[in-house]
C-alpha cells in the first residue's frame, strides 16, 4: 500500500498503476489503495484518470462526491460535524472519542494530530486503502459451521479471542476452529458517504480536525 501511494505521486508510476487496473492484473487487495492514491495525486492528468477508472461514489443527495481536493477546500462546521459523527454518520458505533462510543475501530480522540484533512477524506471514501496495524479483520469458521468476523485480540496455542463489531470479545478453543481467514478489506463500511450529504461529510472531517493530542 505504501509503494502504491508513492508510485501514484509520479506520472510514470501512476500510468503503470492505471495499466494494472485496465489489464485487470492488479491485486484486488490493493484496489482502494490505488484509487485513493490516484485521486490524491499532485498531477491533474492523474486525477482525471482516477475519475475515469474509479468514479467517486454518490452521497445522500444521489450526486457523486466532488474531487477530494475540492472537499479539502470546503469550509466545515465542526459543531454540526460532532452531531453527525454521533448520529447519522454512525461513526460512534465503531470508534471512541474521549471515552464515548464503541471500542471496535481505532480510538479517534487524537486523530486531528495524526491525519491531514485529505487523509481523513480518503479514509472515509476508501477505508481499505490503509488498514491500521492490529485492525486487520479475520473470519473464524468453527467446527459447528458458525462464522465470526472481527479483530483478533489474543491468540495462543490453546485458544483464540476475537472482537466483533458489537465490541464483545468471544474466546474459542483452538480445537473448535476449522479455519482462520484474513480478510482483504477493512471492517469499516465502504459506503458511509451514502448516509451523509457532501456538507455533512465536510463537517465530520472539520470535527475530527479538532480532536487533538492534549
Amino acid at each position: 500500500r505504501e509503494a502504491v501511494r508513492a508510485a501514484s505521486r509520479v506520472n510514470g508510476g501512476a500510468q503503470k498503476l492505471a495499466g494494472l487496473v485496465e489489464s485487470k492484473t492488479l491485486d484486488p487487495e490493493l484496489t482502494q489503495a490505488v484509487a485513493a492514491g490516484l485521486h490524491a495525486a499532485p498531477s491533474r492528468s492523474t486525477r482525471e484518470m482516477a475519475n475515469r477508472l474509479f468514479p467517486l461514489p454518490p452521497v445522500k443527495e444521489g450526486k457523486p462526491l466532488p474531487p477530494i481536493g475540492q472537499l479539502v477546500s470546503m469550509k466545515g462546521d465542526a459543531v454540526n460535524g460532532r452531531v453527525i459523527f454521533n448520529t447519522t454518520g454512525t461513526c460512534h458505533k465503531c470508534h471512541i472519542v474521549n471515552k464515548i462510543g464503541r471500542e471496535f475501530g481505532p480510538d479517534l480522540s487524537e486523530i486531528g494530530s495524526k491525519l491531514s484533512p485529505q487523509a481523513m477524506f480518503e479514509s472515509i471514501i476508501f477505508p481499505s486503502a490503509g488498514i491500521s496495524h492490529n485492525y486487520e479483520a479475520y473470519t473464524l469458521v468453527t467446527a459447528s459451521g458458525t462464522t465470526i468476523t472481527g479483530l483478533i485480540t489474543s491468540e495462543t496455542e490453546d485458544s483464540i479471542s476475537i472482537k466483533g463489531d458489537d465490541a464483545l470479545i468471544r474466546t474459542f478453543k483452538m480445537d473448535e476452529i476449522d479455519e482462520k481467514v484474513k480478510q482483504k478489506v477493512s471492517l469499516m463500511p465502504s459506503d458511509l458517504q451514502k448516509v451523509m450529504t457532501v456538507q455533512e461529510i465536510v463537517d465530520v472531517v472539520a470535527y475530527m480536525q479538532t480532536l487533538k493530542k492534549k
